[in-house]
C-alpha cells in the first residue's frame, strides 16, 4: 500500500473510530443498564456476521495477487454469495432469541453490511485497488457510523434503531453496485473455487471463530452468572479497551504483507523492527488514556466508580502489539493446524477462569475485568511458545 493510500486509510480508521467512541459515550451515557446489557448481546449477533464469509475471505489476500481476474473474480462472489446467506440464517436465528427484534434487525444489518464491505475492502487492496479500497471503506463503515453518531446524540436511541437499518441496506445496495453481477455471475464457477481454497479458508475460519470467541464468551457467562445491569457495567468498562484495540490493528494491516512474503521466502522468524513498529504507538496510546480516561468517563457518563476498571484493562492492550506479527508468521510457516490448536487451548483455559469466576468469585465484575486484561498475554506466550518450538524442531 502506497504512502498516500496509507495515510487517507489511516485517516478514515481514526475517523471511523472517534464517531464510535462518541457513539459508545452516547450508549453509556443515555441508556440505562439493562438496555446496555441488550445492546452488548446485539453486538455479539452484529460481530458473529463478520465471519458469515466461512473463511474464504481470507483467501482473497493469498490468492487474488497471483491469480487472472476471472479467478479472482470467481473467489470474490463465492465470498460475497455465502456472507449473504449464513448472514440471513444468523438473523432469523437471533430473532427466535430475542425480545428486541428491532434492536437486532438493526445491529445484524450494520453487522451485514460491514462484513461485505469488508470483502470488498479486502479484494480491492489484494488487486492494489487503493482507490476504490478507499471509497469501500468510506462509504462503509465510516459514513454510516458518523450518520448514526448524530442520530443518536440529537434524538435518542429510538430513531438511532429507526435510521439504522434502511441506511445500511442503501450502503449494501450502493456496495454491490461497485461489481458487475452480470458478468461476474455468467462464469462463476463455484465449485472449482471451493476446491482451490477450502483447505486453508477452513483452518483460518475456525481459528477466527475461536477468537472471536473469545471476545464474546466472557459477556454471554457474565450475563449467565449475573444480570443485564452487570453486563451493561461490563460493556462500560470495556469502553478504552476497545478504543486502543484499533492502533495495533490497523499498523498491523500495513506490515503484515511483507511479514508473510519475507517469511515464506526466507523461513525468518523474528521481526524486531515490525514489532517496536506497532508496539512503540501502542504503549504510548496506553500511556496517555490512562489520564484521560478520568475525564471523558466523568465528564461524559454517569460511571466515574468504574473508571479504575476502565484504566486497568487498557493495560490488556500491549499484547496484541505483537500478537498480529506472530500470527502471520505462524500462517506463513504453514502452521495453520498449530494457530487452531493454540487459539483452542487459550480459549479453553479463558472459559474456565471465567467459569471458575462465576462460580466462586465474590467481585464478578473485577474478576471478569482482570481475566480479560490478561487473555491477550496468555495468547501471546502460546504463539511464541509454538514458534520456539518449531525453531527448535527445524534442521
Amino acid at each position: 500500500m502506497r504512502y498516500r493510500a496509507a495515510s487517507a486509510y489511516s485517516v478514515l480508521a481514526y475517523v471511523n473510530q472517534a464517531a464510535s467512541v462518541l457513539l459508545n459515550l452516547a450508549f453509556i451515557r443515555l441508556l440505562p443498564l439493562n438496555v446496555l446489557g441488550e445492546v452488548a448481546i446485539a453486538k455479539v449477533w452484529m460481530q458473529l456476521t463478520d465471519y458469515s464469509h466461512l473463511g474464504f475471505r481470507f483467501a482473497l489476500d493469498r490468492y487474488v495477487p497471483v491469480w487472472d481476474k476471472t479467478r479472482s473474480e470467481n473467489l470474490l462472489w463465492l465470498c460475497l454469495l455465502v456472507s449473504s446467506g449464513v448472514s440471513a440464517i444468523l438473523l432469523c436465528v437471533a430473532l427466535v432469541f430475542t425480545a428486541s427484534p428491532l434492536l437486532i434487525c438493526a445491529f445484524v444489518a450494520s453487522g451485514y453490511c460491514i462484513a461485505i464491505a469488508t470483502i470488498l475492502k479486502n479484494y480491492h487492496r489484494a488487486g492494489a485497488d487503493n482507490g476504490r479500497m478507499l471509497f469501500v471503506y468510506a462509504l462503509c463503515p465510516t459514513l454510516p457510523t458518523l450518520v448514526q453518531t448524530g442520530v443518536m446524540l440529537a434524538w435518542g436511541f429510538h430513531w438511532f434503531l429507526v435510521v439504522t437499518i434502511p441506511m445500511y441496506s442503501v450502503a449494501t445496495l450502493l456496495l454491490f453496485r461497485r461489481v458487475d453481477v452480470r458478468t461476474a455471475l455468467k462464469g462463476l464457477d463455484i465449485t472449482a473455487t471451493v476446491r482451490s481454497v477450502r483447505a486453508s479458508a477452513g483452518t483460518l475460519l475456525a481459528n477466527a471463530i475461536i477468537i472471536f470467541l473469545s471476545f464474546s464468551v466472557d459477556r454471554v457467562i457474565l450475563n449467565h452468572f449475573s444480570t443485564k445491569e452487570v453486563v451493561g457495567e461490563y460493556s462500560v468498562v470495556l469502553f478504552g479497551f476497545s478504543l486502543l484495540l484499533i492502533i495495533p490493528s490497523t499498523l498491523a494491516e500495513f506490515i503484515f504483507p511483507r511479514i508473510v512474503t519475507e517469511t515464506a521466502q526466507t523461513g525468518k522468524m523474528f521481526f524486531p523492527k515490525e514489532m517496536l513498529t506497532l508496539l512503540a504507538p501502542t504503549v504510548l496510546a496506553v500511556l496517555a488514556a490512562l489520564p484521560l480516561i478520568p475525564l471523558a468517563i466523568d465528564h461524559f457518563t454517569s460511571y466515574s466508580r468504574l473508571t479504575p476498571l476502565i484504566q486497568f484493562v487498557t493495560l490488556g492492550i500491549v499484547p496484541y502489539a505483537a500478537t498480529p506479527i506472530l500470527f502471520h508468521v505462524m500462517s506463513a510457516l504453514d502452521m495453520r493446524r498449530e494457530l487452531v490448536i493454540a487459539a483452542c487451548l487459550v480459549l479453553a483455559v479463558y472459559v474456565a477462569v471465567l467459569v471458575w469466576g462465576g462460580l466462586y468469585a465474590d467481585h464478578l465484575l473485577e474478576f471478569f475485568t482482570a481475566a480479560r486484561a490478561g487473555y491477550g498475554y496468555l495468547l501471546l506466550a502460546v504463539y511464541a511458545l509454538f514458534i520456539m518450538s518449531r525453531k527448535a524442531v527445524r534442521p
